[in-house]
């Protein structure tokens, strides 16, 4: 009897626990598609158009430097703005460094959080 209600109370623990895995699964999943993740989406958006922008800028550079006017000037306001246009990318990829470390900072506490017990577990004393 002892015995039958032992085994029945280890398959509800078991399926509790099978239950606290798939919430704690469904969480990780959640958490694949937070803030932090649309933030890294936009800075690769602004690194690529920011790209497109220098390529552009630099042919056209090149294009008035080919013309064999004196374009001086516009050359020289186009140089600017290519300037402008790197200082801005700096200022993405710090925040993208920033960004990617606090990202690995959360992952890295999850997981140390998981590791001890998952969410809603009781603790088990220590003997």
């Amino acid at each position: 009897m002892v015995l039958t209600v032992g085994i029945k109370l280890c398959d509800l623990q078991t399926k509790a626990l099978e239950s606290q895995l798939k919430a704690v699964e469904a969480q990780n999943e959640v958490l694949n598609q937070t803030q932090y993740d649309r933030a890294l989406s936009m800075i690769n958006s602004q690194r690529e158009l920011f790209d497109k922008e220098r390529v552009s800028l630099e042919k056209q550079v090149a294009d008035l430097s080919a013309s064999g006017k004196d374009r001086n000037k516009e050359i020289a306001q186009l140089q600017q703005r290519l300037s402008a246009l790197d200082s801005a990318k700096r200022a993405v990829e710090e925040k993208a460094q920033a960004l990617s470390k606090t990202m690995f900072m959360l992952m890295q506490e999850m997981w140390e959080s998981g590791k001890s017990k998952l969410p809603g577990q009781p603790a088990v004393p220590s003997r």
